[in-house]
């Protein structure tokens, strides 16, 4: 005979069993989308200027504001900059994005995955100075520092993700060079 608690629990467990492979039917293999969604969502921005500031940190120069004899900026100009640096932050999450993908394959890449998702975080970090800095009047002063930084940690990230498609020997690294 059975007893009423083993029942109970038989009858638990069969529920969580039915709940649990439901589920698992709903969710999607690839839960940031299609290689080609992926690529879609990249802004467009001037991925020459990108190199270029990002590199010229390594020869002590200030591209960002080189050029300007005026150091002042006017408000329009601020939130025009800002937005592209915003461009660059939604950049940062589809980095992250095709980093997991590859991480589908090659467990390996889960480290490159982590590191990308902090630099991405720096750059959040960055762009949202840069708007309160905006609103307070100092932001010629601050904006080469963050500017420069968060250029340069996007540069890395972007460098980090086509090192780790060459080294997958995934399909689509071409057109990853062209979208980046």
């Amino acid at each position: 005979m059975v007893s009423t608690d083993s029942r109970g629990l038989l009858l638990t467990s069969t529920s969580f069993a039915v709940f649990f492979s439901f589920r698992s039917r709903r969710i999607k293999p690839s839960p940031y989308g299609s290689w080609d969604l992926l690529l879609k969502r990249i802004d467009a921005i001037d991925h020459d200027n990108i190199a270029l500031i990002a590199l010229s940190s390594t020869d002590g120069s200030d591209l960002l504001m080189a050029g300007n004899e005026n150091p002042s900026i006017e408000q329009p100009e601020i939130w025009a900059l800002i937005e592209r640096l915003e461009g660059i932050q939604c950049n940062c999450t589809v980095l992250v994005d095709l980093a997991f993908y590859v991480q589908q394959w090659d467990p390996g890449a889960k480290a490159i995955t982590e590191n990308l998702r902090v630099s991405s975080r720096e750059i959040e970090w960055n762009v949202e100075r840069l708007k309160r800095t905006a609103l307070t009047g100092t932001f010629e002063i601050i904006f080469p520092a963050y500017a420069q930084h968060a250029i340069e940690t996007y540069y890395s990230m972007a460098c980090q993700v086509l090192n780790l498609y060459k080294k997958a020997k995934l399909p689509g690294l071409a057109a990853l060079q062209r979208a980046l």
